[in-house]
C-alpha cells in the first residue's frame, strides 16, 4: 500500500507495485481505504521515521493485524541550527515558512528560545503540509495562515501561490 501517487511513484522505481493507492495523504486514509481487507492475522510492515504518529499501526492492530514498526530514518535537528536560521531572518526576513511534517516543526522551534520565537518569525506566513503538520505548529505557538489541501510537496506549493494571489 502507499499513501498517494508520489509514494507509488517511488515504490515503483524500486520494482515494487503497490496494490492500494490512496488519494487521501493521511494515515487514516490509508487505513479508510483498507476498509474491505481482511486484516485479521496479516502480518503488517510499517517502514516510517524514527518519531511519527502511531496512528496506523493502531488503527491496523485494531483490525487484528500482526504490526511490525521499522524506523527507516530519524528528523535530527543540526547543532548550528539556530545561528543559521537566525542569519536568514536578518535584514529583509522571510515571506514564507514552510514546513512539511510535525518533526520539522518541533526540529525549527527548538532551534530558537521559546519566548523569541513570535519577534524571529516576524511577518513570515506559516504554510503546513496538511492539518496534522499545522496542529503541531499551532501547539508550538505558530501562526498557521496556510494549509495544503493536496498533502503532496505540489499541493504545498499550490496553496503557497493561491494565498500570494489573494493579496
Amino acid at each position: 500500500c502507499a499513501i498517494g501517487q508520489e509514494t507509488a511513484d517511488a515504490l515503483a522505481s524500486h520494482g515494487l507495485r503497490p496494490e492500494l493507492v490512496t488519494s487521501e495523504y493521511t494515515a487514516e486514509g490509508l487505513a479508510n481505504a483498507l476498509e474491505g481487507w481482511e486484516m485479521q492475522g496479516m502480518r503488517v510492515l510499517v517502514p516510517r521515521a524514527e518519531i511519527a504518529r502511531d496512528a496506523l499501526p493502531s488503527l491496523l492492530a485494531n483490525r487484528g493485524a500482526e504490526v511490525e514498526i521499522l524506523p527507516v530514518y530519524r528528523a535530527v535537528c543540526p547543532a548550528d541550527a539556530g545561528p543559521a536560521l537566525l542569519r536568514l531572518f536578518d535584514g529583509d526576513g522571510v515571506d514564507v515558512i514552510t514546513f512539511t511534517s510535525s518533526s520539522t516543526v518541533v526540529n525549527f522551534a527548538r532551534a530558537f528560545p521559546e519566548d523569541r520565537l513570535p519577534a524571529i518569525l516576524g511577518d513570515a506566513e506559516i504554510a503546513c503540509m496538511g492539518p496534522v503538520t499545522a496542529d503541531t505548529a499551532r501547539k508550538l505557538g505558530l501562526p498557521v495562515s496556510i494549509v495544503a489541501r493536496e498533502y503532496t510537496t505540489h499541493g504545498l506549493v499550490q496553496a503557497i501561490a493561491e494565498s500570494a494571489a489573494r493579496k
